[in-house]
């Protein structure tokens, strides 16, 4: 190249970069519309619902509660340019995506996407979605999704399928999957059930398992175990669970995103035996009872442990202190409870011990009669009734006690007696009355006491005042610091993940995330739920689509510990931090 074409092709480069970096010609009007790929949708099937604009400007997804969002909100940009006559065109386009599920059948609408720019509001057109009848779900023992994929679906699969009332049945929910590559769960909902009582059996790890089904090899994921306790008897079906899944997925492609629904097992329970036991427990499973009391004799008003423990297999968390008949002249307290119960494959066991704390307050002998404790064995199929020993005790006089009372076989001489106060005394049989000389009213304590009540309304009004700043200042405080010690939690999440500890790397990412939210929101962790974090949020300015960001990265460190999920966990550290940071930009007390 000589030197002239040389110094014609920087020109024009120039030229063309100028015009660039000037504004080059575009637009300064915005455009702003959503679509979907298809109007017309089975149930079971998923859609893409996507939002387009022309201008970088924050987008608020429409209200989506009749839906399922199986993956999203995700944000692609696309530029343009155009020299048409020598005038240079520049377009931009910015498009935010989510894959969504419809719950229910008819016609459902997608109501507007809102944004603001130059201090004008913009709304897109609402969507009509027409969902019709979808593929049912495929019979059989277990049962396949409603999937019609014989490469992928997902089942639960119980251990037993008929049980008595209240009898423990363990509930495996698994992925199968032929797919070659990765396969990761982007999504999942488990609903809950009223006819049952529920244990969630933790899993650590799971290792994947092979399994063949008519001679094809399966990759099988358990992602979920359960105890269910039935708490109703006839014809129950366990509600089937949604998820979504990417296979096929490799280092240059993401692979297919599939949304499968599983069977729901039907489970015949059985109603328990009639007749009934008239003092019946309901508690079912196999138990013992060992029953003692800490001495047989003593003196008036000292103490007195009976414990009573009850150890077996079964819904111990249930149990009920039993009814104790105790003398009249006994002064009781509430038992203390203790327990050690465990969580296995076959339900809860361990035991349940109550002690009670007991005075007597006369002398005399008396007895404890047999405690009864019953309950339904569905192994044997019958009602078991344990009753424990009658305990005798003596109770002796005081020490230096003058008493010609003496009770025997639990009667009690009660004439002149009265009990005040939980001590027994005697009735006067005659009263003395002193005539009083002065009057209380006039006197310098009334007028003290009229003038000191302002005052100490006064000082209870304050006091309260204060103490009601005390507590709004710890929130205020603990919402300060939750930003600081989700840093600490983040940081112990990254000494995991650069040990390759990607199992404590998710735990401790899931724990950052859920402390923040705690402080945040000033509500405790055991109430988080994905509908109260939404909610609480939103009510603090919070965008729809950081909270869609943090319940999906919340979503992931939760799959995580279940099965593999096709993001790298650098990633999701990165994630995290960008959520924390983009809520304490838009959070607005």
């Amino acid at each position: 190249m000589n030197v002239g074409n040389l110094i014609l092709v920087t020109n024009r480069f120039a030229v063309a970069m100028l015009l660039i970096i000037v504004g080059v010609v575009g637009t300064s009007q915005i455009e702003f519309k959503s679509y979907v790929n298809s109007n017309t949708v089975q149930l079971g099937k998923y859609i893409k619902f996507s939002v387009e604009t022309n201008q970088r400007v924050a987008i608020n997804l429409p209200d989506l509660t009749n839906f399922r969002v199986l993956q999203g909100p995700s944000t692609s940009s696309m530029s343009s340019m155009q020299n048409i006559n020598g005038r240079v065109t520049q377009s931009s386009t910015f498009t935010t995506s989510v894959i969504i599920q419809p719950k229910a059948e008819g016609k459902i609408e997608i109501g507007s996407a809102t944004t603001n720019y130059n201090g004008k509001d913009y709304a897109t057109d609402p969507i009509i979605i027409t969902v019709t009848k979808g593929t049912p779900p495929a019979s059989g023992n277990g049962g396949a999704s409603t999937q019609s994929n014989s490469n992928l679906f997902t089942r639960i699969e119980l251990s037993k399928r008929t049980c008595y009332q209240g009898e423990p049945v363990t509930a495996l929910y698994k992925i199968y999957s032929r797919y070659a590559g990765g396969m990761s769960v982007e999504n999942y909902d488990f609903p809950d059930s009223k006819s049952f009582w529920k244990e969630e059996i933790k899993l650590n790890n799971t290792p994947q398992q092979v399994q063949t089904i008519n001679g094809q090899r399966f990759n099988v994921f358990t992602i979920k175990k359960e105890i269910l306790y039935p708490r109703e008897f006839g014809d129950i079906k366990v509600p089937a669970f949604e998820s979504s899944l990417r296979v096929g997925g490799s280092f240059f492609q993401r692979g297919q995103l599939i949304a499968t629904t599983s069977s729901a097992p039907t489970l015949k329970v059985k109603p328990l035996p009639s007749p009934k036991p008239s003092n019946f427990s309901n508690l079912v499973g196999s138990y013992s009872v060992k029953t003692n009391i800490s001495k047989n004799e003593l003196k008036v008003d000292e103490g007195i442990d009976l414990k009573m423990r009850i150890k077996g297999v079964g819904n111990l968390r249930q149990i009920d202190a039993p009814t104790v008949q105790f003398p009249t002249d006994f002064e009781i307290y509430d038992p203390e409870v203790k327990e050690n119960i465990k969580l296995g494959s076959n339900g809860l066991s361990g035991f349940k011990e109550f002690q009670y704390l007991v005075i007597p307050r006369h002398h005399g002998q008396f007895e404890i009669p047999p405690i009864e404790f019953n309950f339904f064995d569905p192994t044997k199929g019958k009602y078991v009734s344990i009753k424990s020993d009658a305990f005798r005790i003596n109770v002796l006089k005081p020490d230096g006690g003058q008493s010609d009372r003496t009770v025997s076989n639990n009667v009690v001489a009660k004439e002149n007696v009265e009990l005040l106060n939980k001590e027994i005394r005697h009735i006067k049989d005659r009263t003395e009355f002193a005539q009083g000389n002065h009057l209380f009213f006039g006197t310098k304590s009334f007028w003290t006491l009229l003038c000191a009540s302002p005052l100490a309304l006064i000082l209870v009004i304050g006091t309260s005042k204060i103490l009601g700043s005390k507590q709004s200042d710890s929130i205020a405080i603990n919402r300060k610091k939750a930003r600081k010690n989700s840093a600490k939690k983040l940081a112990e999440a990254k000494l995991a993940l650069d040990k390759n500890d990607y199992s404590s790397f998710y735990a401790e990412t899931l724990k950052a995330l859920h402390g923040y939210v705690s402080d945040k929101m000033n509500l405790p962790i055991s109430e988080l739920s994905k509908s109260k974090i939404s909610a609480m949020l939103s009510k603090y300015s919070v965008n729809n689509s950081t909270i869609n960001e943090l319940h999906e990265v919340i979503g992931s460190c939760e799959m995580a510990q279940y099965a593999p999920i096709d993001i790298e966990p650098s990633g999701v550290y990165e994630t995290a931090q960008g959520i924390i940071d983009k809520i304490e930009n838009e959070y607005a007390a």
